[in-house]
């Protein structure tokens, strides 16, 4: 039950508020330094938010469909509080949106501790401030840990988490000396979508090293139906299980979508009811008495106006394939050439898109390149183009085939006939007309344009000897 807490706001009955100011303890915790009553920096902010708050798991008890995460963090807490130690450092490994945050957040519920969370980006001088304001049992969070800097983990955290000390230096000039300092023990937890990037020795100061698995179609759905119970809403199963399909299987998503579907849902009942005014519906009570129950119309409008479909893929999604199809001839093509084309960064695409693309079978990605699979002709209903007999040949030997936008270049060379030279050869990285036969239909030769030389000056033979990868 929500208390008053020093300033007006409320938090959690069970935590208490971080005297040094580093944020409300448990669930509520606004970003451990964003909450400083000296100004200090380095936290996320966390808006109140009555349904997010009622859909995040609080406890161990509460994480759905991690049994053995659960298993291996449940002893040791145990054991911390039973010896009043520290919990050791804890290292979260798993893909976007499993719910590794929420998990950490557990952590600090379940020890009854400050909840800190930084960024990846900390500056040093943040960080050293940060650990050297510690109390005792607080807790470090820091999302995508392998993005720290060298600087902050070789310098700052080796010592802190094996020593709990620091070593920094104070003054200029000649009066400067090195300073060791004692810090109040803590424990780090860090989270990673790439554990394999981590330095190993600071991959071997987690003494727990918890990763989480692919959540089963039936857990997500259980989540689904739990998200809607603790609102006080009703949902068919069938609908919970479209909902639970079209999240990606990801929990994050999954409650994201429940969300705004009970948002709707509210906004219609409440009209319905007739019910005005700032705060009507400001607690998960008020909203449990409207008694609502989810319709058909309410998911399907909600995925609609933001263009989900059946799968779960989004208008960026379809936007991607199309761009390998139509731009690059079904590829090959690189990441940075899709950043570029979609006006998006590289890790976006690394780590929100292509692995689910990839598990649908949409995208084969290969040393040279990403690949638009049929499934994803198929998928937009669009044709496929016939590829000359050497092209695919080529890519079955998994040779690179020259630059990316040579398949574009294919169409407009064997259409208008063009007879290949010096002048007219792509120069991209093969310096040939290698790339002019991908996604022509038939090559160059074929159509009666014949190469005079190649692209290096040398005399060839047909255009059409030269496919992607032949170059």
């Amino acid at each position: 039950v929500p208390q008053a807490g020093p300033d007006g706001g409320n938090r959690p009955a069970a935590a208490g508020y971080g005297a040094d100011g580093h944020g409300w303890r448990g669930n509520y915790g606004h970003g451990g330094q964003g909450r400083n009553e000296n100004g200090g920096q380095g936290g996320k902010k966390e808006s109140f938010d009555v349904i997010g708050l009622a859909l995040r798991p609080q406890r161990l008890s509460d994480y759905m469909g991690q049994p053995k995460a659960v298993a291996a963090l449940s002893d040791p807490i145990k054991k911390s509080l039973l010896t009043d130690k520290p919990l050791p450092h804890v290292l979260l490994c798993g893909s976007y949106g499993q719910g590794k945050t929420t998990l950490a957040k557990i952590i600090a519920n379940e020890m009854g501790a400050n909840f800190i969370e930084l960024t990846a980006s900390v500056k040093y001088r943040d960080m050293l401030r940060t650990l050297r304001q510690l109390k005792p049992g607080d807790i470090i969070f820091v999302d995508e840990v392998h993005k720290l800097s060298s600087d902050v983990i070789e310098t700052l955290l080796y010592p802190a988490m094996e020593d709990f000390e620091v070593h920094f230096t104070e003054g200029n000039g000649m009066r400067t000396k090195n300073v060791s300092e004692k810090i109040s023990p803590f424990t780090f937890v860090g989270a990673t979508t790439e554990s394999g990037k981590l330095l190993k020795p600071f991959y071997s100061k987690f003494p727990i090293k918890v990763t989480l698995t692919e959540y089963a179609p039936e857990i997500i759905t259980g989540i689904v139906k739990n998200s809607f119970s603790k609102l006080g809403m009703r949902i068919d199963s069938r609908l919970a299980e479209d909902i639970a399909h079209r999240s990606r299987l990801l929990p994050r998503t999954a409650n994201d979508y429940v969300k705004g579907i009970a948002s709707s849902a509210i906004v219609r009942a409440a009209e319905k009811r007739g019910i005005t005014g700032r705060g009507a519906l400001s607690s998960r009570e008020a909203i449990a008495n409207l008694g609502i129950t989810i319709e058909p119309k309410d998911v399907y409008a909600y995925f609609d106006s933001l263009g989900i479909d059946k799968l779960g893929l989004k208008d960026e999604d379809r936007q991607l394939l199309r761009v390998i199809i139509t731009m690059f001839g079904g590829g090959p093509t690189g990441q940075e050439n899709l950043a570029k084309a979609l006006n998006m960064a590289e890790n976006r695409i690394n780590e929100e898109y292509e692995p689910y693309l990839v598990k649908l079978g949409f995208i084969n990605v290969r040393p040279q390149g990403r690949y638009a699979t049929d499934a994803a002709y198929e998928y937009l209903g669009l044709q496929k183009k016939k590829r000359g007999k050497a092209a695919d040949n080529a890519d079955a030997a998994g040779t690179p085939a020259g630059t990316d936008n040579t398949a574009a270049a294919a169409d407009t060379v064997a259409a208008d006939n063009v007879a290949v030279t010096p002048d007219n050869v792509p120069t991209g990285n093969s310096g040939t007309a290698a790339g002019f036969a991908d996604g022509a239909g038939d090559t160059i030769g074929q159509t009666g344009a014949a190469a005079q030389e190649n692209g290096d000056g040398t005399s060839g033979g047909a255009a059409g000897d030269f496919a992607p990868g032949a170059a």
